[in-house]
């Protein structure tokens, strides 16, 4: 009853091992694996809120490479920047991907001070 309902599952993002026991006459046993789908419904959100922070790691971690390997170059020349800069670069750039969500609230706050002492310059005049 449990293997009907399990493979009349409608397909989900899940997936779970199942796994059926079969006895032969001779008392030795034989496991059998296969792949289950099982309904859950996590709802939409979850899946948006993975995607947003997979797009801006993806996005925060290449511009930080780029920008720290130009430095890597610039900083120490052409041989150990462009042979050794990428392995700091890299570092880097995932922990700044790691922490994006921390590094876009900071320049948020940047930005909107910025306007603030802008508008507030102009007002003085």
């Amino acid at each position: 009853m449990i293997r009907y309902r399990l493979a009349t599952l409608p397909p989900t993002r899940l997936r779970w091992l199942s796994s059926t026991s079969t006895f032969d006459s001779r008392g030795s046993s034989e496991l059998k694996l296969s792949n289950r789908t099982i309904s859950a419904d996590w709802g939409s959100g979850v899946r948006d809120l993975e995607d947003t922070y997979a797009s801006g790691f993806v996005i925060t971690a290449a511009l930080t490479f780029v920008i720290s390997y130009i430095y890597c170059i610039a900083t120490y020349g052409f041989l150990f920047g462009v042979g050794l800069g990428w392995l700091p670069s890299v570092i880097v750039a995932v922990v700044a991907g790691a922490l994006w969500p921390l590094l876009a609230l900071l320049l948020l706050i940047v930005v909107v001070g910025f306007v603030v002492l802008l508008a507030l310059a102009l007002l003085m005049d």
